[in-house]
């Protein structure tokens, strides 16, 4: 895919010249595994089609892996992302970006929302809690992985259906 030249991305607004930028990124393939030092040893095992190929299953896939780890993991998602993709034939350029939802300003909100789901699965399953930091720490991985799982799913239904409206935009010239 040859990225399109700087002076018709001007020409357009805001939205598509955001869209052009997006595809010229994604349509450099494993060459940006390759380009990266920390994923080099990953590129041979993902250069295969299926993992840059945009269908319907492989875009809801990909975002419910990034949207999972990005809400489980506060750091270092990537190279999860890229085996969860590979253990499921997974869109990686989408996953990748979902990881995104797990940003400085959504950190303590996400957080916040995970120590209090794990608070009330441990008072609902009255489950005893360890006292201190441990207590702390262990409520928010629990509820990290139940928002997790539960945000997966609905950004997989939701890419999944929606994905006549995105495959559209980026179909584009």
């Amino acid at each position: 895919m040859n990225p399109p030249d700087n002076a018709s991305i001007e020409q357009r607004g805001w939205f598509s010249r955001r869209v052009a930028h997006v595809r010229a990124w994604l349509g450099q393939g494993p060459a940006l595994i390759e380009k990266t030092p920390g994923l080099r040893w990953l590129g041979p095992k993902l250069s295969h089609p299926d993992f840059w190929k945009m269908s319907r299953t492989n875009l809801a896939k990909g975002a419910a892996v990034g949207v999972f780890f990005g809400l489980t993991l506060p750091f270092g998602h990537t190279p999860f992302v890229m085996l969860a993709c590979a253990a499921l034939r997974a869109y990686i350029p989408a996953a990748v970006l979902a990881t995104f939802v797990n940003t400085p300003l959504t950190l303590p909100l996400i957080y916040w929302a995970s120590f209090k789901c794990g608070d009330a699965l441990f008072v609902a399953s009255a489950l005893p809690v360890p006292d201190g930091i441990s207590s702390v720490l262990a409520l928010t991985f629990c509820g990290s992985f139940v928002l997790g799982v539960g945000f997966a799913l609905l950004t997989y239904l939701a890419c999944y259906f929606g994905y006549k409206h995105v495959s559209g935009a980026f179909s584009k010239p």
